[in-house]
């Protein structure tokens, strides 16, 4: 890639988990420029140039955007935030996405590919059994989602473009990013925390059959190698790729090895609800802090107990082929335990967990 014109990538997103990582990686290849998007700076700040806009607006997004003539690449991860549990609002994500692309694709002559961030939720993984391993031809839900809107506005505005797009669809995405707090890593490390200090055993705090049933997750960084190499290989044009870490796991596997990594006991499963039981538990935490000399932030900072919720009461398995992805290409796996313990080490380094 270093040998050809320089490429310039836009992420939208950057201060995310998905953006934040993507942008990064760009940064750090030959060959590209890259400048982030997102109303706020990401936390802990970031090497990546940014441009403060909010893609709500249409008239900040071309004031902001209006002149970045010499985009070849646009990777949208931005994503409407909203309390969990509530409605994904459609309309908005869906205007978001056009402020961009309609500010940007007219002007951009260079313009080489749009890439758009999906997910597992294409396949109604989150609402119910479905079909597994969810493969990328699968025929979509019936429930609404701003992911089919996003997609079927690329797809028609591309159609007689030079340029091509591709979407990612990922599965429980993992990341060390500081500030994240729908975060499995963060929850399954301050839950294990607050328990050791109340001297509990480290319980499964989801279903029992979320305990035995197949899943996958999907290492940020693994995506942003995805990202670039859809992005950038003519045989992945205007197709849809699932991307995971390329193995699969039941928690009942790994959860006894989380409670010998914090040194707990390993208890049975308790279905709780952890935003309900966390509401009062921030004096412990705060123990936990004083007791380790960990960084002081409060607990509500530290993971969205709420998050526990999508992540441990389904009772069904949630598994995306990649084999498309792997007849194409692209061959990297990452073990999905290492990355746990991995991740567990990092926070620990940086005095976040203990």
């Amino acid at each position: 890639m270093a040998s050809g014109p320089r490429m310039k990538a836009l992420v939208a997103g950057a201060s995310g988990v998905v953006g934040r990582r993507l942008a990064e990686y760009i940064h750090g290849l030959d060959g590209w420029d890259v400048v982030g998007l997102s109303r706020s700076a990401p936390i802990g700040g970031s090497d990546v140039p940014r441009i403060a806009v909010d893609l709500t607006d249409a008239a900040d997004t071309r004031a902001k955007l209006g002149a970045l003539s010499d985009v070849t690449h646009i990777f949208y991860e931005a994503r409407f935030d909203h309390p969990e549990g509530q409605a994904e609002p459609i309309a908005t994500n869906l205007a978001m996405f056009r402020n961009l692309i309609d500010t940007v694709a007219p002007i951009a002559a260079g313009l080489r590919h749009v890439h758009l961030g999906s997910g597992h939720k294409n396949y109604g993984l989150h609402n119910g059994p479905a079909p597994t391993p969810a493969r990328e031809e699968t025929t979509r839900t019936l429930q609404p989602s701003f992911y089919y809107q996003q997609e079927d506005y690329i797809r028609a505005l591309q159609r007689g473009q030079a340029w091509s797009w591709s979407t990612a669809r990922p599965t429980g995405l993992c990341d060390t990013a500081p500030g994240i707090t729908r975060s499995m890593i963060m929850l399954i490390g301050a839950y294990a925390a607050i328990s050791k200090e109340l001297g509990l055993p480290l319980c499964f705090p989801g279903t029992a059959g979320n305990y035995a049933a197949l899943y996958q997750c999907t290492e940020a960084t693994q995506l942003a190698k995805a990202t670039v190499w859809m992005a950038t290989e003519p045989r992945c044009a205007n197709q849809d790729f699932n991307v995971t870490n390329g193995d699969v796991f039941r928690w009942c596997n790994v959860w006894p090895k989380f409670a010998d990594y914090f040194g707990m006991k390993l208890g049975p499963v308790r279905t709780i609800d952890l935003a309900g039981c966390m509401a009062d538990k921030g004096p412990v935490w705060d123990r936990v802090v004083a007791r380790h000399g960990l960084r002081r932030q409060p607990l509500e900072r530290v993971a969205m107990w709420s998050y526990a919720r999508h992540l441990w009461t389904p009772h069904w398995d949630i598994v995306s082929s990649m084999t498309k992805a792997r007849l194409l290409g692209f061959h990297d796996v990452v073990d999905s335990e290492a990355m746990f313990f991995r991740m567990f080490d990092h926070f620990r380094a940086e005095r976040v967990l203990p």
